[in-house]
């Protein structure tokens, strides 16, 4: 099974990318294969990879690299997330897989009734689209969710150690990142060229700041207003914390009309979060 999974991890991450961990994070191999099999099975890139070799003749081969960019890309970051977070390293692997598929089909099916009628909209928009080319709609919707997807153990996590559903977690995340704008910065950290490997890492570590501080700061929500319902819990905590808010908004608009060309900005940015749930 191992082997297996090495072999399947440099086909779809390429042959450098357990190195590059090793050297960025200090882990041992036999650490990342592990956490990339957990990764692989959680998110279901068998059944994904399948869908996506068959409309080969459907779809312009630029669409079908694109499609599998955005399923490698929700792997690593899954990957990443279980070695960071040393998930299946008591070699208990099978209950994490199992908890991970279960939270992860939960996710998948709550995906169209996350954000408001506008957001909806314009994400069916994009999915049609995708379907109209000739991808399946389970793959459409895994494509144009992706951002959302790439949070799925953290939502998961939260669901377990607070007894809430997946859903209302899903639900509590999104509003959490609408309010103090966490998308916005997803897209500039994402839209930001590095050049030097340490670059790279610097970017990735606020990257995965930011996915942690979203996590900490929806679970203090729901911790602090344990019998509410979760908008009303993350609203209750949002307002208890209005001057930090305050104090991250204008600190967001500055970003917004300064820009964010590189990586000190953005790490600012998570700082202020930092703050919030230090609070």
């Amino acid at each position: 099974m191992a082997t297996i999974a090495a072999n399947s991890m440099v086909d779809s991450l390429g042959p450098t990318f357990v190195s590059r961990l090793v050297a960025e994070l200090g882990v041992q191999p036999a650490e990342i294969v592990v956490a990339y099999q957990i990764a692989r099975e959680t998110v279901g890139t068998e059944d994904i990879w399948d869908l996506i070799e068959n409309v080969d003749k459907k779809v312009g081969r630029e669409l079908q690299w694109d499609l599998m960019d955005g399923i490698d890309h929700l792997v690593e970051a899954t990957t990443r997330w279980f070695l960071l977070n040393k998930l299946g390293s008591d070699g208990n692997i099978s209950s994490t897989i199992e908890v991970g598929q279960a939270g992860y089909k939960s996710l998948i099916s709550s995906l169209t009734e996350l954000g408001d009628q506008e957001y909806q909209q314009q994400q069916q928009e994009r999915v049609q689209e995708l379907i109209a080319q000739g991808v399946p709609e389970e793959l459409a919707l895994t494509h144009v969710f992706h951002r959302i997807l790439i949070n799925a153990p953290q939502i998961i996590a939260v669901a377990q150690s607070t007894g809430r559903t997946v859903q209302e977690i899903a639900v509590a995340f999104f509003q959490l990142s609408s309010a103090l704008r966490l998308h916005w910065i997803e897209q500039q950290v994402d839209g930001l060229s590095v050049i030097s490997r340490t670059e790279r890492w610097a970017l990735q570590a606020v990257r995965e700041d930011l996915r942690e501080s979203r996590r900490e700061l929806v679970k203090l929500a729901i911790d602090e207003s344990p019998d509410a319902d979760v908008e009303p819990a993350v609203n209750t905590f949002l307002d208890k914390r209005a001057q930090s808010q305050q104090r991250i908004e204008r600190f967001m608009h500055l970003l917004t009309i300064d820009g964010t060309g590189d990586i000190t900005e953005l790490a600012l940015a998570v700082r202020q979060l930092r703050q919030l749930v230090d609070s």
